[in-house]
């Protein structure tokens, strides 16, 4: 989680880390951002939050419902203990591990009536309202073939009142992740702007992996051979850069756009896939994102050397 928080740019941040490969839980923010912490455990953090500009306070709590549903509510619990600490404009997002209504669930059996009671119990004395969403109705998915697929609304962002009429314009977007069994949950107020810059060249380590990139390298060099003096050195770098920026553009694009562009592809797909017939679809869409994940780990993992 560290190596995350360094790659996102968040200066600041509470990380309860995980036992082994489960649990764990993490909130970050900008550096300047005033956040206090005020409890946290290996289900939640709990925080106050006070506007840079208007100096409006409200809480945020991050939380984990327990997966086990012998223990679930303990988890329930702990949300009624929270809501009598202080009283503030709120709001509370996170995988409850729950659903609310039976159609927040697709395939295998039917959800137990007291099992989500539960969790309408304290949605509705915590004074919550659900914050709806855009994108594919289901956040979790075991991924498996069709008659065996589970589809469920686990994740979700849940407000008070009072904070939802500070924040009309704030909106949550279910992201479908090619690494995860469950979308990421996205709660914004603001359109998302791109930023473009002029990038130096930089040989990727990945280029490697293609015989193309050889063949360019050696012909660029080929004319070059003698190298008498230090302007045909400059001369065959030239060259050699050249084809490479041109083979890089054309027959592999830039990692990052192709890496958007197919997950833009697995979203309208999964949101699409209503009956759970393009599991296969899905699946290869996932696999190819994973590879280029790969790559741009290694081009991050190069530059952070040269830096």
């Amino acid at each position: 989680m560290e190596k995350v928080k360094e790659r996102i740019g968040l200066a600041n941040g509470l990380i309860v880390p995980s036992e082994g490969k489960s649990g764990g839980i993490a909130l970050l923010w900008v550096k300047g951002l005033d956040v206090e912490i005020k409890s946290y455990t290996r289900s939640h953090i709990d925080a106050i939050v006070t506007d840079p500009v208007s100096g409006f306070k409200w809480r945020i709590t991050g939380f984990y419902g327990n997966p086990d549903t012998n223990q679930r509510r303990e988890s329930w619990n702990l949300l009624h203990f929270l809501n009598t600490q202080y009283q503030l404009p709120w709001v509370c997002l996170g995988d409850f591990n729950e659903i609310l209504k039976a159609s927040e669930k697709w395939g295998g059996p039917e959800r137990p009536q007291h099992q989500m009671e539960g969790f309408r119990q304290v949605v509705h004395a915590c004074g919550f309202q659900d914050m709806g969403f855009e994108g594919p109705e289901f956040t979790c998915s075991n991924r498996r073939s069709e008659e065996e697929r589970i589809r469920l609304r686990l994740d979700r962002v849940l407000a008070t009142t009072e904070w939802k009429e500070k924040y009309r314009d704030a909106k949550v977007l279910h992201v479908v992740e090619s690494t995860s069994d469950h979308c990421a949950i996205i709660l914004t107020n603001q359109q998302v702007r791109r930023r473009h810059k002029t990038r130096q060249f930089h040989f990727e380590a990945t280029w490697l992996r293609h015989e193309k990139c050889r063949e360019i390298i050696q012909d660029s060099w080929k004319d070059q051979a003698g190298l008498q003096s230090s302007s045909e050195l400059v001369k065959g770098l030239k060259i050699c850069t050249e084809g490479l920026k041109i083979w890089s553009q054309h027959d592999l694009g830039h990692v990052s756009k192709k890496i958007q562009e197919k997950r833009k592809i697995l979203q309208d797909v999964v949101q699409a896939d209503k009956d759970c017939s393009r599991g296969d679809e899905i699946d290869m869409l996932c696999k190819e994102i994973n590879e280029l994940l790969d790559d741009e780990e290694m081009r991050c993992n190069q530059r952070s050397r040269v830096q």
